[in-house]
């Protein structure tokens, strides 16, 4: 077993994010324009999470995982 910390996601989907699709993602507030550095971070953090975490591993999420405000407006960030 291993731990595993990650925080500041500020996901932001409109809708459920298809990971066979991430042309068709639809973000609320996309990240890179902060900096292009993080052009589809969703999918990196998917990617990642796929290639590293196993099923025994117990990753902790600390906080602001999405930029909404509102739970029914985090709903599709929460699933993610």
């Amino acid at each position: 077993m291993r731990f595993f910390g990650i925080s500041d996601l500020h996901l932001s989907f409109t809708k459920p994010a298809d990971p066979s699709n991430w042309e068709q993602v639809e973000l609320h507030k996309p990240m890179d324009i902060f900096n292009p550095e993080w052009h589809r971070h969703y999918q990196k953090i998917y990617e990642n999470w796929w290639a590293l975490v196993q099923p025994d591993d117990i990753v902790l999420l600390p906080g602001d995982i999405s930029w909404a405000t509102r739970l029914e407006e985090a709903r599709h960030d929460v699933d993610f």
